[in-house]
């Protein structure tokens, strides 16, 4: 869902290998990337990734700021049905105006997703955007 808003509504095609090397570590094959659908138009998406900043700068997920970097977010609380323990969870992405990683967060009976997912996803979003080399 993350990757779809930061992607203008586009859903790209998961997949697992992303380049497969021969023994000398040449690489022998690579995959594309290949759209699979389109969730919604640019002008949604925008919208909500602007809403998405907004959770992240000043609502539920503020937890997940990170230094010099937009991240767009959402927060969430699932009821399990199974015991009054609630799931949370947290999807982002990075830079909100170009991304470059988008994650989702999960703890199963961990409790409220802006309390508990958005400040687990913070330092997820950090080591990737310093991988990417987008660290600020």
């Amino acid at each position: 869902v993350a990757s779809g808003i930061a992607n203008d509504g586009v859903v790209m095609r998961p997949f697992v290998i992303g380049e497969i090397n021969d023994n000398a570590g040449s690489i022998s094959a690579r995959t594309s990337p290949r759209r699979l659908t389109t969730a919604c138009d640019k002008t949604t998406a925008d919208q909500v990734e602007a809403l998405m900043v907004d959770t992240v700068n000043a609502g539920s997920g503020a937890r997940a700021q990170l230094q010099g970097v937009k991240v767009a977010g959402k927060t969430g609380t699932a009821e399990t049905g199974k015991s009054t323990t609630t799931d949370a969870w947290f999807i982002a992405f990075a830079p909100a105006e170009d991304p470059v990683v988008a994650l989702a967060v999960l703890i199963e009976q961990g409790g409220i997703g802006g309390q508990i997912a958005a400040p687990t996803a913070r330092p997820v979003l950090e080591a990737a955007l310093r991988a990417q080399g987008e660290s600020r």
